[in-house]
């Protein structure tokens, strides 16, 4: 192949951005001032033309991470799941992506963690051990996860979740009562002793 420009399209979607086609053929994005050297007829070197993929392939992965992050705070694990699972970007660029958003303050497992334990406690309380699974699931390191429910009690969780219950339960009686108190608790994930 001689790695040919073919053709230079201006982003419809992306103001500042130019699609550079080599050989008839879509290749790699490149801002506006990166394709002022760029020209039709022009012969790239191979080993070029996979630099600017590889680059292309970084900008991408991270504009995706900045949109995804957008809705609300995501961990590693997540991202990477997203990134490499949902949007296929191979390893090195999720690995590069995901080491970039850390270094930014935009992806940190600690802060998440404590911030999504703090909100389950306030808007849904369950026990620690459900937490911990909940937090595992989304990639978090177990010692993060350790220090994170550090000082959280299962007692105090199971009074607040059924705080909103007791004013529907108050007139029932003692023994449908306690089956129901036993079952929601359970399923909040608290053990029978609690």
């Amino acid at each position: 192949m001689k790695n040919i420009i073919t053709d230079l399209k201006f982003s419809k979607r992306s103001q500042g951005w130019v699609h550079v086609y080599i050989d008839h053929r879509y290749s790699f994005t490149i801002d506006l001032i990166g394709a002022a050297a760029f020209s039709i007829g022009q012969e790239l070197q191979a080993d070029m033309v996979n630099r600017m993929k590889l680059k292309n392939g970084f900008r991408s992965a991270y504009i995706c991470a900045i949109r995804y992050l957008g809705h609300r705070q995501r961990s590693r694990g997540e991202m990477a799941q997203y990134l490499g699972g949902r949007r296929k970007f191979s390893r090195e660029t999720v690995s590069v992506t995901i080491e970039r958003l850390s270094e930014e303050g935009y992806l940190d497992d600690k802060e998440f963690a404590r911030a999504f334990v703090e909100s389950r406690i306030r808007s849904r309380p369950r026990s620690c051990a459900l937490l911990r699974q909940e937090l595992s699931q989304k990639g978090i390191d177990d010692e993060v996860i350790v220090t994170v429910l550090e000082g959280v009690d299962d007692e105090r969780l199971a009074r607040c979740s059924i705080e909103k219950k007791l004013k529907l339960w108050v007139k029932l009686d003692p023994a449908t009562f306690k089956k129901r108190l036993i079952g929601f608790l359970q399923r909040r994930g608290f053990s029978l002793s609690v």
